[in-house]
């Protein structure tokens, strides 16, 4: 069965459709920024995470030297001591 609609009918049903399609693009592209961003955002929050990581690192690495060369020190003045 065929429905015959008034031109103008059809022109604005055309014209809200469009509109919907327009404002559901809207909403994908908008969506999807905010996806990257917050991509974006949690990237550089790893990548702190390990910057630190590796700065603990370093540091522990510069301590246990620090308490080595400490004992290494005692002993040789302790052996110096004996002699």
């Amino acid at each position: 069965m065929n429905v015959i609609l008034p031109r103008d009918l059809r022109t604005f049903l055309m014209h809200t459709t469009n509109y919907d399609v327009y404002l559901q693009k809207q909403v994908k592209q908008q969506k999807n920024k905010m996806l990257i961003i917050s991509n974006k955002e949690n990237k550089l929050m790893l990548q702190e995470k390990r910057d630190n990581i590796q700065k603990l690192m370093t540091v522990q690495h510069n301590i246990d030297v620090e308490e080595i060369s400490l004992i290494q020190t005692q002993v040789e003045s302790e052996t110096r001591q004996n002699i």
